[in-house]
């Protein structure tokens, strides 16, 4: 890990658009499930997304940065999605929007200086999002 302490800042602000339209595709979605359960796990979704944008804005702000407060471009090819059920689809597109999220997340190069303050929000972060997509994995194989 060798970024510039401005890149890290510009990295944090990054992910945290990217939670911003992950969380709202979870909101909407969880009214259009009518499992109990599975609309129960993905409001869990919509909480751990706006926990790590609190995390990583605070990261942002002990870095001397302004946190983000924009979504990010998330183009998700819904093809698959629309030849499925109603609920798969709701779940597909969760899943293809936590997939982009472990994406950004394993691009991600921190500066040394800022290792310390985000290393565990980011942790906490990439453990939350192989949770979801394990819990959406089994759901659509089911």
């Amino acid at each position: 890990m060798n970024a510039h302490p401005n890149d890290t800042i510009e990295k944090l602000n990054h992910l945290i658009s990217h939670h911003r339209v992950t969380l709202e595709v979870c909101d909407a979605a969880a009214m259009r499930l009518p499992d109990l359960d599975e609309r129960a796990e993905v409001r869990r979704m919509v909480d751990d997304h706006l926990r790590h944008v609190d995390e990583l804005s605070r990261c942002v702000e002990s870095l001397g940065g302004k946190p983000a407060v924009h979504k990010a471009d998330m183009p998700v090819d819904r093809a698959e999605v629309r030849q499925r059920r109603e609920t798969d689809r709701v779940l597909l597109a969760i899943l293809a929007d936590e997939e982009q999220m472990a994406q950004v997340y394993g691009e991600v190069d921190i500066s040394p200086k800022a290792e310390d303050k985000v290393s565990g929000p980011l942790s906490r972060a990439v453990t939350s999002i192989e949770r979801h997509r394990s819990w959406l994995r089994d759901r659509l194989q089911n």
